[in-house]
């Protein structure tokens, strides 16, 4: 049978923030996820992809959507040969009725009433694509061992949303956060604390993630000399791009990027990319006390958590 891990998803969804929260909740389960914020722009998504020969093993839609809803949507791809076979998991509110008749004409193979928890929603993942519950293993995590500091990450996203689930996805695999909203902010943190590693979204207000790390590697270069009269060391930056395009790794790496991650990401890929990255930079470090003297800057992440709205929207995740 075939496993969750790599399972090829397209999520339709016309909200950002429920688009974002799914996508993590299939990311975090190792799938790969691909987005549509209309059915009828998800109806072209699918038949690209068969063409090129990387075709979808599920779709989970959304009912209530502009220009085609849910059900509209399945029933377009019911009629098209090349995509009849597709599961379809239809998301729809507890106030939306459909008779069951309607559901099955569709090709819907499964209905589930938001929020959907992660729980709730690997057994209807499992239910359709014909995979035993039991054999879900969830993914190994873990980077920090007992006795180990903490890795000192700074996340740089605009996103809310995104910010709190990074923040999550860091905190359980043992790091201390500090987030900045925007590139000229993680500048400032940059130049004023030591990080094992920064989290870099390249698309953002004020000053997008490839100028903000141009302006870090040139903070890094004329800082020639630490206290100790050792050269700073190069903090490692992760770029965190929003689609994986052909090319997208040589901007990156251009711009002074030492790796990049795909959103959405799942935990256990951060924790790949952190376990190496924190690695090659503890064995470059020869001064530990090269934090010495610099300002303490507030987590902002203990803050932000404290507001409750986040805090609902990461429920969702549970």
């Amino acid at each position: 049978m075939p496993a969750l891990i790599g399972l090829r998803v397209l999520v339709v969804e016309d909200n950002p923030t429920n688009r974002t929260i799914m996508c993590h909740q299939l990311a975090t389960l190792g799938m790969h996820v691909d987005v549509a914020g209309h059915g009828a722009l998800a109806l072209e998504v699918p038949r690209r992809v068969v063409d090129r020969g990387q075709p979808f093993q599920l779709v989970v839609t959304d009912q209530r959507m502009p220009v085609m809803d849910g059900v509209a949507f399945a029933t377009a791809v019911k009629a098209d040969p090349s995509l009849s076979d597709l599961p379809i998991i239809l998301l729809s509110s507890v106030d939306v009725s459909i008779p069951a008749a309607t559901l099955r004409e569709a090709g819907i193979a499964k209905r589930l009433t938001k929020p959907v928890r992660q729980s709730e929603l690997v057994h209807a993942i499992a239910n359709v694509s014909r995979i035993a519950v039991q054999s879900i293993v969830p993914a190994t995590i873990g980077l920090i061992t007992p006795g180990k500091i903490s890795p000192r990450v700074l996340l740089v996203e605009d996103n809310l949303v995104s910010q709190e689930v990074g923040i999550m996805m860091l905190k359980t695999i043992g790091c201390a956060v500090v987030v900045a909203e925007d590139g000229s902010i993680a500048v400032q943190l940059a130049k004023a604390e030591r990080f094992d590693l920064i989290l870099m979204d390249c698309q953002m207000p004020v000053m997008d993630g490839f100028a903000a790390t141009a302006a870090i590697r040139a903070h890094e270069a004329n800082a020639m000399h630490g206290p100790n009269g050792m050269r700073l060391s190069r903090t490692p930056i992760i770029a965190l791009t929003a689609n994986a395009m052909e090319g997208d790794d040589e901007k990156c790496f251009a711009a002074g990027m030492d790796d990049y991650l795909a959103k959405p990401y799942g935990r256990q890929q951060l924790a790949n990319v952190l376990a190496h990255w924190v690695k090659r930079n503890d064995a470059a470090k020869s001064n530990p006390e090269a934090n010495m003297g610099l300002p303490t800057v507030m987590n902002k992440s203990d803050e932000t958590l404290n507001d409750p709205a986040p805090l609902a929207v990461l429920r969702q995740l549970e």
